[in-house]
């Protein structure tokens, strides 16, 4: 068969089309072993919850109830903070009119 510059030049993109894609699939298997990577974390995580599920499921009740009724640190904490809040968030402005009015 004789070659004509056309079917060369097809040939060529060819060549050039079966080097990209053997680029791309081997950077589909790099993705596919980190994606394997992550996903193995995600599954220890979540045996690791499976295996506690039955303890969580008496905790947490207990829990609730200790912080409903006794008044734990973190939660004077909590309501010390939303006190300031409400102190800085209605004083604040009041004040910077009184210093303006000052000057």
């Amino acid at each position: 068969m004789f070659a004509t510059p056309e079917l060369k030049t097809i040939q060529a993109q060819k060549q050039v089309l079966v080097a990209k894609s053997e680029i791309y699939r081997c950077t589909l298997v790099l993705d596919c072993a980190r994606l394997r990577e992550t996903t193995d974390r995600v599954e220890r995580a979540v045996n690791i919850v499976r295996a506690a599920y039955p303890a969580l499921l008496v905790l947490a009740p207990l829990a609730g109830y200790s912080l409903v009724k006794q008044r734990s640190f973190f939660q004077r904490l909590w309501m010390r903070g939303l006190l300031v809040w409400e102190l800085y968030h209605n004083l604040w402005p009041r004040l910077q009119r009184f210093f303006s009015k000052k000057t």
